[in-house]
């Protein structure tokens, strides 16, 4: 009986660091972060999109804006109907910030705040290619989506500082809770 409970273990232990480990890898796969970096540097269109509410510590918020407002989904993630194009003045920081290899940095893994929710989705487009960058502040974590990849990043504290900066003057239909957003803390 003992020998199968360090059996277990063992496996179990060998598994939990393959899985980090194949986690690990896949978020420093250099052509997924390096291609959407190109793509912003090249991009003609860059359209912004407003998170919802958190909708596991602003229940009752979300409930109520989902009722109440025209709501989208992109890539299984709730977002205010209306976008927002982005003039090249305008965007020419959240550029800059978004194609910057010192925004990202390898994901650690999950995050014990509620999990992941996009404060904004940011969509840029060059020429046929298109990404789409879900941005949660609350967990400091952006996923840069195509067509054929998912990769899940970190943001560092430039990234986190350089981006909130740029994009809390857009924050125009989530309404503030009764716990401040990750765009209202420091």
């Amino acid at each position: 009986m003992r020998e199968w409970r360090i059996f277990i273990v063992v496996v179990s232990v060998q598994l939990t660091l393959v899985g980090g480990g194949l986690a690990y890898w896949l978020s420093r796969s250099p052509s997924a972060p390096n291609a959407a970096r190109r793509a912003i540097r090249e991009a003609n269109r860059i359209t912004l999109y407003e998170g919802l509410p958190h909708p596991v510590y602003e229940q009752a918020l979300y409930q109520g804006e989902k009722k109440s407002q025209s709501i989208q989904i992109l890539s299984g993630y709730d977002f205010y109907q209306s976008s927002r194009k982005v003039t090249q003045l305008e965007a020419e920081g959240l550029f800059k910030t978004l194609a910057a290899a010192e925004t990202y940095a390898a994901w650690r893994g999950p995050k014990a705040c509620g999990g992941f929710h996009p404060d904004f989705g940011v969509e840029v487009q060059s020429g046929s290619e298109k990404y789409l960058l879900l941005l949660c502040f609350g967990c400091r974590e952006v996923e840069v989506r195509s067509k054929r990849s998912r990769t899940v990043f970190d943001l560092t504290n430039f990234g986190h500082g350089k981006l909130r900066e740029s994009l809390q003057n857009y924050r125009d239909q989530r309404p503030t809770g009764s716990i401040p957003s990750a765009l209202d803390r420091e």
